[in-house]
Formats: C-alpha cells, sequence, structure tokens
C-alpha cells in the first residue's frame, strides 16, 4: 500500500514528500516503507534542477524540498539508494518474504539489476526452509507469519530474473505449504 501512494505522488513533488515523512516518522516498522522510500529518491535523484523547480514552484520551496529530502536522508546515486535499501534491510530483527519481494521489484524495475535478485533468492529459500524445519520441531514458530501468497508472489517476480533456478525454492515452498496446488504446477 505505501508503495502505491507514493507512486500516486510522484507527480506531486510535495505530496510525496509529505509522504516519505510520514512513512519515516509514523511507519518505521513497516517493510514497504523501504521500497517506497527508494522509489522517491530514484524519482528525486532522476529529476534535473528545472525538473524540480518547475515541480516544487519557485526557488524557495525548491529550497523547501531539497531541506526534507536531505532529512530523509536521500542518496546522491541510484547504486547508493541501493545500497541503501539492502541496509535498511539488515535493521529489521526479522527477515520477511514481503520485504524482499519488494527489494526483488526495485532490483528489477528502478535499479535494473538482474543479477543481484538471485543473492536475495537464496536468501529467501534459507529463510523458508528455516521455517519448515522449525514447523516439524515445534508447534509455536515464533518467526513472522509466512503466507502462501507472499510466497507465490515473489516465486512470479523471481522467474522474471535472469539465471533463476526455482528447483531448491519449489522444494522449500511445497514443504512448507503441502497444499498449496501452485508449487507443484508452476513451471
Amino acid at each position: 500500500m505505501w508503495t502505491l501512494i507514493v507512486d500516486l505522488f510522484l507527480g506531486k513533488l510535495f505530496a510525496a514528500i509529505r509522504a516519505g515523512i510520514n512513512l519515516q516518522e509514523c511507519h518505521v516498522t513497516n517493510p514497504r516503507r523501504i521500497a517506497a522510500l527508494a522509489k522517491l529518491f530514484a524519482h528525486w535523484i532522476s529529476l534535473d534542477d528545472a525538473a524540480k523547480l518547475s515541480q516544487a514552484g519557485d526557488e524557495r520551496m525548491l529550497a523547501v524540498a531539497k531541506e526534507e529530502m536531505e532529512k530523509l536522508g536521500c542518496p546522491q546515486s541510484l547504486a547508493a539508494i541501493r545500497e541503501w535499501a539492502h541496509a535498511e534491510k539488515t535493521k529489521f530483527s526479522f527477515h520477511t518474504i514481503v520485504l524482499t519481494h519488494d527489494l526483488v521489484k526495485l532490483d528489477l524495475k528502478v535499479f535494473k539489476h538482474k543479477e543481484a535478485a538471485n543473492t536475495v533468492e537464496k536468501a529467501d529459500t534459507d529463510v523458508m526452509m528455516a521455517h519448515a524445519q522449525q514447523r516439524k520441531t515445534t508447534t509455536d514458530v515464533g518467526l513472522p507469519k509466512l503466507r502462501v501468497w507472499d510466497v507465490v508472489a515473489l516465486h512470479k517476480t523471481l522467474k522474471k530474473v535472469d539465471g533463476f533456478q526455482d528447483s531448491q525454492f519449489k522444494e522449500a515452498a511445497q514443504e512448507l505449504f503441502p497444499y498449496s496446488t501452485y508449487f507443484n504446477n508452476s513451471d
């Protein structure tokens, strides 16, 4: 939802910055915050000075916009934004498939970096295997709830990645969700 809100406001600079500030201040623990802010930062650095001025309206408002983007911690390049997003991911005390899915989509769409998604996919396969192992040994999982539709969405996105080998991912998903027909039929 937060990614969608920032997407809607990208044509309206101050509404997008306001949404980014709200995410940073009120929704720090929401994993979707990272993708939304990364899109905002990528949009900001893609604008040249004339485009920033036209969206801000005048020099005074442009100065306010620049100050707010600095307060949000906007990196200066796409590579720096990518590093920031992956560094923010490590700040979470738990690992979520949703967060990883958002980072893979960022790699594919915003950063145009298809090879990087393979390392993310390997980490998620490990997470799903840990979930499966813990479910076998205890009834109280203790890990964040893993939903089948999140894993299916991640798998569909990863199939677009160059060189994605999904056999280990499918095995972990089938073990974790034995009643799901998606991983039995997806090719």
